[in-house]
């Protein structure tokens, strides 16, 4: 206990935890998992408080992902019975947003499977996202992989967000998707965050990876400043 103590001040603190308390928590056994739940929900309440956002999100384009990620059922590598439907019209994208904004969303994103829009369908994302803000709503996007001049023009158009997991460590990645780089993943968070736009992004668990893997992930994001 006298060790989470420690790594609980250094959180509450804001200072970055040594390599030795990440091994620590890494290392955390499962018969005290409530412990550490605690302490994790002190240190969101140090910095966020009580507060919650409303956001709500529209799947714009469903499954035909070229991708073989190996947890996604919308990829086309894999035979899960999941939708399958081109790029939602500006208008229906619009439709959705209205309804999540009348039931209290104060956040729209607009997601996309696939590994990136083409040229037609980004620019139908732009006119989305421009539309949303008319509504009054923060209009963020999950568009896959984009270079430096896509995230430009999202940020012109009005974009909050854009929200890209990086799934799980790099050390772990080739493990659950060889389709593509890591490192693509990571130089489009880069090029968000070089931009000034906010970047929402983190991993999934319980694929198999370690707990050394986790803790690989999160200093990742700690790096690229998400």
């Amino acid at each position: 206990m006298s060790d989470l103590v420690s790594i609980l001040n250094t959180a509450l603190d804001g200072r970055p935890l040594s390599d030795a308390q990440l091994e620590t928590l890494a290392q955390w056994p499962h018969a005290r998992l409530a412990e550490l739940t605690v302490a994790a929900g002190r240190v969101k309440e140090r910095f966020f408080g009580a507060r919650v956002a409303l956001c709500a999100i529209v799947n714009a384009r469903s499954g035909r992902c070229p991708e073989n990620c190996a947890f996604c059922a919308q990829s086309a590598h894999h035979a899960t019975g999941a939708p399958e439907y081109p790029l939602l019209k500006v208008e229906e994208v619009v439709r959705r947003a209205q309804q999540a904004q009348a039931a209290g969303a104060r956040r729209f994103s607009i997601v996309i499977s696939g590994t990136g829009p083409s040229q037609t369908e980004f620019g139908r994302m732009l006119d989305a996202v421009r539309a949303v803000r008319k509504l009054g709503l923060v209009a963020d996007v999950s568009p896959g992989i984009l270079d430096a001049a896509q995230i430009k023009a999202l940020k012109a158009a009005g974009a909050g967000y854009i929200h890209h997991n990086l799934e799980t460590s790099r050390s772990f990645f080739p493990r659950i998707c060889t389709s593509h780089d890591y490192e693509r993943d990571v130089a489009t968070i880069r090029a968000a965050r070089a931009e000034g736009l906010g970047v929402c992004a983190g991993g999934l668990f319980g694929m198999g990876e370690t707990g050394a893997d986790r803790v690989e992930l999160a200093i990742t994001l700690r790096e690229l400043g998400v």
